[in-house]
């Protein structure tokens, strides 16, 4: 439990984003592998595969095509690495320079949400966080919610790491509550999808109004206000149906999103904590 105090705003200045120079050093054979996919991959479809395994390249990839090179005895085979090399070269620096570009926006995105936490006559968090400034995160979530995404996600959690390595559990608290706040919209969202489309175990219309009413909350507000709708007289559902159809939207989630994702993990540790 926090008193009420200040926090700064300072997150831009100390904490650490993912950085595309980060690599991951690959074994021989992982090497060889990577070079293998990427010359069987269409000139088109370069740029993506580069982009998806940008960690695992560095120097030594480069060093492993020379190789390579200097081992194939055929001049046609020769040629085609030599010219995958050139290929990639040029490539990769375009996929660095849209992977900064991609950084600087999940920056700018954290940035601008924490704002609508600060108070807006001194910037600083004033803790605990107000229910004014919880609903104006909440509706700026919801306004740029396409826009968030996996980069927007590894940004927080980075910041909130530094926090924690810092000792700022003011800092991480609030960034708690961004990630809360995002994945309670993620999560609003996807029920009205279902609801739409009139399939899946949520579309059921009494859990989900529930879960709507109760995702419209603070997190620390759900165990009272599930517990007042469960036991009223004129309870929605029981329970036991909620729970159900919560491990039912958990197994979804999880399938549906990138497997090992920053945006799974969230999403599921945010579900299980429903």
């Amino acid at each position: 439990c926090f008193t009420s105090r200040r926090t700064p705003l300072l997150l831009r200045a100390t904490a650490p984003r993912p950085s595309p120079s980060r690599c991951l050093k690959l074994s021989p054979p992982q090497l060889d592998s990577l070079i293998q996919e990427l010359r069987a991959s269409p000139a088109a479809e370069l740029r993506n595969l580069l982009a998806a395994n940008l960690k695992n390249v560095d120097a030594s990839l480069f060093l492993r095509l020379a190789e390579l090179v200097d081992a194939e005895t055929d001049a046609y085979e020769q040629l085609r690495l030599r010219t995958l090399a050139s290929n990639l070269a040029s490539t990769l620096e375009k996929v660095v320079v849209q992977a900064e570009q991609n950084l600087d926006r999940d920056a700018d995105q954290v940035q601008t949400l924490l704002r609508e936490l600060s108070s807006p006559s001194t910037g600083e968090f004033e803790l605990p966080l107000s229910d004014e400034r919880l609903a104006a995160l909440r509706a700026a979530v919801r306004a740029q919610l396409g826009a968030l995404d996996e980069g927007f996600v590894g940004t927080a959690k980075a910041y909130m790491k530094k926090a924690a390595d810092d000792g700022e559990e003011g800092v991480v608290q609030v960034l708690r509550v961004l990630l809360q706040s995002f994945s309670a919209e993620r999560f609003s969202a996807r029920l009205g999808a279902v609801a739409t489309a009139g399939g899946g175990v949520l579309a059921r219309s009494a859990e989900r109004a529930l879960l709507l009413d109760v995702l419209a909350t603070p997190t620390d507000s759900w165990e009272a206000v599930l517990r007042a709708r469960l036991e009223a007289d004129d309870a929605p559902c029981t329970a036991d149906a909620l729970l159900a159809s919560l491990q039912d939207a958990l197994a979804e989630v999880v399938l549906e999103l990138p497997n090992g994702s920053g945006l799974q993990s969230l999403l599921a540790e945010f579900l299980n904590e429903l």
